[in-house]
C-alpha cells in the first residue's frame, strides 16, 4: 500500500514533469509575417495575439549600444547598406525598418535592447539571441540588471555554445538554449544526437532550440529524461504545431503566433 505522503511525492513530480508543461507560443522576431521583424511594431502585434514570448535578435553597434537586428547590415530591411557593427547608434535609428512592410509601418526605427526590454508585458518572456560575439553578453547582462524584468521571463539563445557557457559563468540563474540545426545527412542526423547531448550536458544549457524537419518523440523524450527543454522553430501551420504540441515541446517559435493554438 502506498503511503500518503509518497503519493503526494509522485503527484508532483508527475505534474512538474515537461510532458505536463504548457507549451509557449513564441513569436519569431515578433509578429513577423504581419509587421516588421525585430521592431516594436511587430512586438506589439505579437502580444496582441496573444504571443507566450517574443524572440528578437540582438547585435553590438560601433559604440557599444545593443539594438534589435538580425542581419549583419541593413540593405534588407532598410535598403541602405550600413553595417551594425561599424555604425553608431545615432546613424542606425535614422533609417526606415519598417516601409519595406508596407506603408502604415514607414518611420519605424531599429529599436535598442532597453526599448524592446521595455515593451515587454508582465508575465511575458523574451528569447534573446545573440547574434554579434561574446562582447555583446555584458552590455545585455547589463541592460537585463537595469530593467523592470524578472529572471523567469528572460531566456538567452545562440548559435554559440561557448557564449552560453559565458552567460552561466556571469549570470547562472539566466536560462540558456543552444540553438542547433539538426540535419539529415545519408540518413543519419548530422550533427549527431549523441554529439549534441554531450555539448548541451557540457556547456551546461538548459534547453535546445532546433528545426522542426528531423525531430522525433524519442529525441525530445531522452531530452526530457536527462533534465533538458527543446524548443521548435519555425512553425507556421496550424497542424503541425499540433503535433508537436502534443509531443511534449517547450515552445514552438512561430512567423504567425496567432494561427498556433494552444491546449
Amino acid at each position: 500500500m502506498i503511503s500518503k505522503s509518497s503519493f503526494l511525492i509522485t503527484l508532483a513530480l508527475l505534474i512538474s514533469s515537461p510532458l505536463f508543461a504548457e507549451t509557449f507560443v513564441v513569436a519569431h522576431r515578433g509578429a513577423s509575417k504581419q509587421a516588421p521583424e525585430n521592431t516594436l511594431p511587430a512586438f506589439d502585434l505579437a502580444w496582441k495575439h496573444d504571443a507566450d514570448a517574443i524572440e528578437a535578435d540582438f547585435r553590438l553597434t560601433k559604440d557599444g549600444h545593443v539594438v534589435c537586428i538580425h542581419d549583419q547590415n541593413t540593405k534588407r530591411t532598410a535598403g541602405k547598406n550600413l553595417i551594425v557593427a561599424k555604425s553608431t547608434l545615432s546613424e542606425l535609428q535614422k533609417l526606415d525598418v519598417g516601409s519595406f512592410k508596407g506603408k502604415q509601418f514607414k518611420g519605424t526605427k531599429i529599436p535598442t535592447i532597453e526599448e524592446v526590454f521595455a515593451s515587454i508585458p508582465k508575465g511575458k518572456k523574451i528569447f534573446i539571441e545573440i547574434k554579434s560575439g561574446p562582447e555583446t553578453l555584458e552590455p545585455i547582462i547589463k541592460a537585463l540588471n537595469n530593467s523592470s524584468l524578472k529572471p523567469e521571463q528572460i531566456a538567452i539563445i545562440s548559435f554559440k555554445e561557448k557564449i552560453l557557457l559565458d552567460v552561466k559563468k556571469h549570470a547562472p540563474h539566466i536560462y540558456t538554449s543552444w540553438l542547433c540545426n539538426i540535419k539529415k545527412k545519408r540518413g543519419k542526423p548530422s550533427p549527431s544526437f549523441d554529439s549534441v547531448l554531450k555539448t548541451l550536458k557540457d556547456y551546461k544549457i538548459d534547453g535546445l532550440s532546433t528545426s522542426h524537419n528531423h525531430l522525433n518523440t524519442e529525441m525530445i523524450q531522452t531530452l526530457q529524461n536527462q533534465g533538458t527543454d527543446c524548443h521548435v522553430w519555425t512553425i507556421n501551420d496550424a497542424r503541425q504545431a499540433k503535433k508537436f504540441i502534443e509531443w511534449g515541446v517547450d515552445s514552438i517559435t512561430t512567423d504567425i503566433p496567432h494561427s498556433i493554438s494552444k491546449p
